[in-house]
């Protein structure tokens, strides 16, 4: 995420409107969420794109409850089929959708977060 001090820099610049923050990882065609930030807000990654899911799940795949904090999955229309000639990364990194409809897959990002 943006770093506070340069989204009050862009806003005291009077010539910004608004600021928004991207965040996703290329293995999801690079963005995947977007927030937009607020003067004197806090730094988050925000609510996924349209056509995106988001998940925070625990080590046996289960979502989390609100403030706790887990490993965040993708899923949706920009995840992509897997790493060249990486077949075990592949197999490790995208997983079973269980959320989703049959075959679908998500990927794990690594990325702890919380909702």
């Amino acid at each position: 995420p943006l770093k506070q001090a340069l989204v009050e820099a862009l806003y005291d610049s009077g010539s910004i409107e608004h600021v928004y923050d991207l965040y996703g990882p290329s293995e999801d065609t690079t963005y995947s969420t977007w927030t937009r930030r607020e003067a004197g807000g806090r730094a988050n990654i925000g609510r996924p794109l349209h056509n995106t899911a988001g998940y925070v799940l625990d080590a046996q795949l289960q979502a989390l409850p609100q403030g706790i904090a887990g490993e965040l999955y993708l899923a949706g229309a920009g995840i992509t089929r897997g790493y060249l000639l990486r077949p075990g990364l592949t197999a490790e990194r995208f997983v079973p959708n269980p959320f989703g409809a049959a075959g679908e897959r998500m990927y794990r990002t690594g990325d702890l977060t919380r909702q």
